[in-house]
């Protein structure tokens, strides 16, 4: 789900691109990513981010790169990205965020996405889950789980 709401998301900022950077004449959409934290092998936001961003190299034709913020160095390595000539650059979590609206300023026209945050900056896409929705099912199927024990129970009490 998550991979294929980042691979939406390039398509359709790339049908918005400025055109200014590097890798657009080459006609070849560029992402950059910005890891949190926690990094490649988290289990989470990165690796589904960075196997996103390989699922749309494969079969869209982007060119990616990513950054890993050592000693939290998130503005640096945010730059570095910027100054890569990406079409778009990608935060992901709030500990970005920070970073992130910060840049957005000083490069107006650059494209920026938040993944875990939000961001009122015009150049900034934000993205969010719904996990409350997530424990909500998982609660449903517990009970219902629940239930179909006890209705299982009552038969086999019934019928020994």
């Amino acid at each position: 789900m998550r991979r294929l709401l980042i691979i939406t998301l390039i398509l359709l900022l790339s049908a918005c691109s400025t055109g200014e950077s590097k890798q657009a004449e080459k006609d070849v959409f560029s992402v950059g990513l910005l890891l949190s934290d926690s990094g490649l092998g988290d289990g989470s936001f990165n690796d589904s981010a960075f196997r996103g961003l390989e699922k749309a190299r494969d079969e869209l034709g982007i060119i990616f790169d990513y950054r890993e913020p050592v000693e939290q160095n998130f503005k640096g390595k945010l730059e570095e990205l910027i100054k890569d000539g990406h079409d778009l650059v990608i935060g992901i979590g709030f500990t970005a965020a920070p970073a992130v609206n910060e840049l957005a300023e000083k490069y107006p026209k650059q494209q920026f996405a938040l993944v875990d945050a939000v961001s009122d900056k015009k150049n900034v896409i934000s993205i969010t889950f719904k996990e409350d929705e997530g424990s909500y099912v998982i609660g449903l199927i517990a009970g219902l789980k629940k239930k179909l024990i006890l209705l299982v129970s009552l038969a086999v009490k019934k019928y020994h």
